[in-house]
């Protein structure tokens, strides 16, 4: 008996002695990551990894790497060229246009080729009425939308 008692007064001090094993620290959830961060390999790609090891996602705007997103074309009436947009991930993208009235108008997408000075059009990513397309961009791509035609309060964005 007196051993049994024993044993179960050294027990507590064994555990001091020998504490359960460190548990990992949960990662902090975050609507866009870092510079540094890698896919996780999640089937649907949304969640990606930074480099101080939060879990990033895409929710409030697209692209699995960072969240990134660009409106190119804003309230646009006639032919023109949006603005460049530089740095995006390599990643699925979706382009999307509104228009009041398109009027025989298209909205091409285009990315900066590799002598820095061509533009080059994204093969099916031209639209001529509301909706959108998925493009898959590739690293530290620059990317542009032209209009043809002379569209009435045209809208294109990139996410």
């Amino acid at each position: 008996m007196k051993k049994l008692l024993l044993a179960g007064a050294l027990l507590p001090l064994l555990m001091l002695l020998h504490p359960a094993p460190a548990r990992a620290q949960q990662a902090t959830v975050v609507s866009s990551c870092g510079l540094a961060n890698a896919p996780l390999g999640f089937a649907n790609g949304t969640i990606t990894m930074d480099q101080t090891g939060n879990l990033c996602t895409n929710s409030a705007v697209g692209g699995p790497y960072g969240g990134k997103s660009a409106t190119l074309l804003s309230n646009v009436n006639a032919a023109t060229t949006g603005a460049t947009s530089a740095n995006w991930y390599k990643s699925s993208y979706t382009f999307a246009c509104v228009a009041t009235t398109w009027n025989a108008a298209s909205a091409q997408l285009q990315y900066l080729g590799a002598d820095g000075a061509t533009w080059v059009n994204y093969s099916g990513a031209a639209l001529t009425a509301n909706g959108l397309v998925a493009v898959t961009i590739g690293a530290n791509t620059s990317v542009r939308a032209v209009v043809t035609g002379t569209p009435t309060g045209l809208y294109c964005s990139l996410s």
